[in-house]
């Protein structure tokens, strides 16, 4: 069992058994060591180059990645306990090739009595620790896990715990007199991957039901535990706790894998691209991510999983100009509708970006009762403004022109949009019934006219003095950019542009949904109060404590839907198609 286990794990690397069960794994390739094998077999260069291969080998071991399979029969010495432990409750033979944990009543937080977990020091800042458990509780106070532990009131803990109907993972800190569950999130039942990993400002925790993919559960900031300054001082461990009461369930770990050097998770992102101008960067989730996860390590991402309650169809044409196809991605809900109509505009600075970045709001809007589409639209490096503009309103025109075969509402129809996406769909709330903004992307006979919008985090306008000023300093001439002109040289077109600059009694009710970064000269506010003076209601709300990409991510993802969902029942009714 242990060596397959070993010998997927040992693929085209260096392993040798060490103390204990220890495998050490260094990534060196396989003809290199044979160049060394058959150097070392000879008796002078055995002499001489002998001592360098060993500097190079453990050199190499700042690389290294220990397995412990428990298949020795003992533990390793690498391993701690804490004070003088029940050694009954710690086994690697009751069951072979596992170490077996026995939870009692203590819990990690006792400061008298040695719990249940046996840890190793952390080497530094940058590590991974991977664990397999394979536990199933029957009583609520059986917990089991991985932990990261320096003292008994400054600990986290990532563990297994029974649910009302299976099991769900929990992720709790302590540290002084704060005791906080800060994640749950329900498992299936079976063996699971349990996965830590560290950075010098924050810890990520994830799990694995298959061994490939790994899904994030959150993180929190290593200040609380002083990682930051003293990695030394923690332990990365095992544990299994009664939480008060005598544990039924043991829980049976097959093997454990520490990492002192593990690969930077944003280490092959793609952030550029020759099609943007210099300075220009993709955004993306993974490049929003990266930008504030250090602030924020708490962060998850939504899943972009299609649930068996939503049919999905995605890659759908909805326009054509010439060769040049436009698609959406489609998700409603099971049944025959009709239903409530969104079309969804992702951000980008409207020169990157993809639709395909908002389909986890999409199929969670679907679940709420929406028929949603994520909605390409034409970026400015391909074509000026106003075919951003003009690609909206086709995109509403073919959902009415098909709105029998789909099970569309053809009288509720909205938009939601985020960052740049968001000043486009407040520009097309606002422009409704203008012909001058339809563009030739078919279905003309059909209205483009939508109902209510919602603008997350994006500008009401270009042409407010400090967003000009912005433009003239530089770098990220955004504005200028899509539509082709400084404002010195076509002021028209930036007016245009502009959301606040139609305003009319046809407009349609608007949130502005925003972040509480400091995103200056949108004039939100002015528009939002010129709304309501024309009798259109219009509401802003800020979420407390986020960056400005903060739809995309976990907690905020949640209070986003929620918003846009309240929002579109007071107002998303039949009106004008």
């Amino acid at each position: 069992m242990s060596a397959a286990r070993c010998s997927t794990a040992c693929d085209s690397s260096f392993s040798q058994q060490s103390a204990g069960s220890f495998v050490v794994i260094t990534k060196l390739p396989a003809f290199f060591l044979l160049q060394v094998h058959f150097l070392i077999r000879m008796p002078v260069a055995r002499a001489f180059l002998l001592p360098i291969f060993l500097f190079l080998f453990t050199g190499a071991a700042a690389a290294q990645i220990h397995r412990d399979d428990f298949s020795a029969g003992t533990l390793d010495p690498v391993w701690r306990t804490i004070r003088q432990p029940d050694i009954s409750r710690i086994s690697v033979t009751d069951r072979a090739g596992y170490l077996r944990l026995k939870g009692s009543t203590v819990t990690l937080d006792d400061t008298e009595v040695a719990p249940v977990f046996v840890g190793r020091k952390l080497a530094g800042n940058n590590f991974a620790a991977m664990v397999s458990v394979d536990f199933n509780p029957v009583k609520e106070t059986e917990v089991s896990g991985i932990a990261l532990r320096r003292s008994e009131r400054e600990h986290f803990e990532f563990g297994i715990r029974k649910a009302a109907v299976s099991r769900e993972l929990f992720l709790r800190c302590v540290i002084g007199s704060v005791r906080t569950v800060v994640a749950v999130e329900a498992i299936p039942p079976g063996t699971i991957i349990l996965r830590v990993r560290g950075f010098p400002k924050y810890y990520r925790f994830s799990y694995s039901t298959n061994g490939r993919t790994f899904t994030e559960v959150g993180g929190v900031e290593t200040k609380p535990l002083n990682g930051e300054a003293d990695p030394q001082g923690i332990d990365v461990g095992l544990f299994a706790s009664g939480t008060g009461v005598e544990s039924r369930s043991p829980a049976d770990l097959d093997w454990f894998e520490y990492n002192a050097d593990p690969a930077d998770p944003y280490a092959g992102l793609v952030t550029t691209d020759p099609s943007l101008p210099a300075g220009y960067t993709i955004f993306s989730v993974d490049a929003a991510e990266r930008g504030i996860i250090q602030k924020y390590p708490f962060i998850t991402r939504p899943s972009g999983e299609v649930p068996g309650d939503v049919e999905a169809s995605e890659g759908l044409v909805y326009a054509k100009y010439g060769d040049r196809e436009m698609r959406l991605d489609l998700f409603k809900p099971k049944g025959r509708g009709p239903f409530p109509a969104v079309a969804v505009i992702h951000g980008g600075a409207w020169i990157t970006g993809t639709h395909k970045m908002e389909n986890p709001l999409a199929i969670a809007l679907a679940r709420r009762g929406y028929l949603a589409a994520t909605i390409e639209h034409r970026l400015s490096n391909e074509k000026k403004y106003p075919a951003q503009i003009h690609d909206l309103k086709a995109s509403v025109r073919w959902l009415r022109a098909n709105a029998k075969r789909l099970g569309v509402d053809p009288g509720r129809i909205g938009a939601v949009g985020a960052s740049s996406g968001g000043h486009l769909v407040t520009l097309l709330g606002v422009t409704n019934d203008m012909p001058h903004f339809e563009g030739d992307g078919g279905n003309g006979l059909y209205s483009s006219r939508v109902q209510s919008v919602v603008n997350i985090d994006g500008t009401a306008t270009f042409i407010d003095p400090g967003n000009i000023e912005k433009e003239i300093r530089g770098p990220w001439n955004t504005n200028t950019t899509l539509t082709g002109f400084t404002y010195a040289e076509n002021p028209r077109i930036w007016a245009e542009a502009s959301p606040i600059t139609h305003v009319n009694a046809r407009s349609a009710p608007t949130l502005f949904l925003n972040s509480s970064s400091n995103r200056p000269f949108q004039q939100r506010e002015e528009m939002s109060s010129k709304l309501l003076s024309l009798g259109i209601y219009s509401e802003i709300v800020v979420v407390p404590d986020t960056p400005h990409p903060f739809w995309l991510f976990r907690p905020w993802f949640d209070t986003t839907v929620e918003n846009i969902d309240r929002f579109f029942k007071l107002t998303l009714k039949k009106g004008r198609r």
